[in-house]
């Protein structure tokens, strides 16, 4: 898979936009702290920013690992991302032989459902740490946690980008944008 650049003009808006999107500021904070976490390796801290994205946007204030799941559930939203990045995991997955397989492993079966209370069972997993379990994760086995982390890189980016859309496309962002190319165009 070829990764597409992103269009100018989404990126001028974005900029354009920032200033009217501080309800939106802390989700796009984790967000970006969990692509620079990816980035470095340090794939359990991206776990962590991509759930915060999820618990900000959906969790209503839910910590326990049922009423968690029950509300990522209850949203539309949610599930149509989740749904997207089960059917597209996007080139950071599929690029790679070795995470794309332990992905088809994983979601082969494409279930929302089952993937939301995974991701929540995961997000339990590493916050509680044991020495009584055998096989409890090591923060410096972080390469065992690289697929789950893009998979959730995956899913915040489609909800990012989702609450994101009322700012790129509104009508005075867009028109701001216009006035800016045309400003440019006129000066040349």
């Amino acid at each position: 898979d070829e990764i597409k650049p992103l269009s100018f003009d989404v990126l001028a808006r974005a900029v354009i936009a920032s200033d009217a999107a501080t309800d939106i500021e802390v989700p796009l904070n984790f967000f970006r702290r969990g692509m620079l976490d990816v980035y470095t390796g340090n794939y359990i801290e991206a776990i962590y920013d991509f759930y915060f994205v999820l618990e900000n946007q959906f969790g209503n204030g839910k910590f326990k690992t049922t009423a968690v799941s029950e509300e990522f559930l209850k949203s539309a939203q949610l599930i149509s991302c989740v749904r997207r990045a089960l059917s597209d995991p996007g080139p950071m997955i599929t690029s790679q032989g070795r995470i794309y397989s332990q992905f088809r492993k994983a979601y082969e079966k494409g279930n929302v459902e089952e993937s939301i209370r995974n991701i929540v069972k995961l997000r339990g997993y590493l916050h509680h740490h044991t020495s009584k379990r055998r096989d409890m994760w090591n923060p410096e086995d972080q390469r065992r946690y690289e697929m789950e982390a893009l998979f959730l890189q995956s899913v915040t980016y489609n909800v990012v980008f989702e609450i994101s859309k009322p700012y790129l496309w509104d009508k005075n962002v867009v028109k701001a944008y216009e006035e800016l190319v045309k400003d440019y165009n006129n000066a040349r």
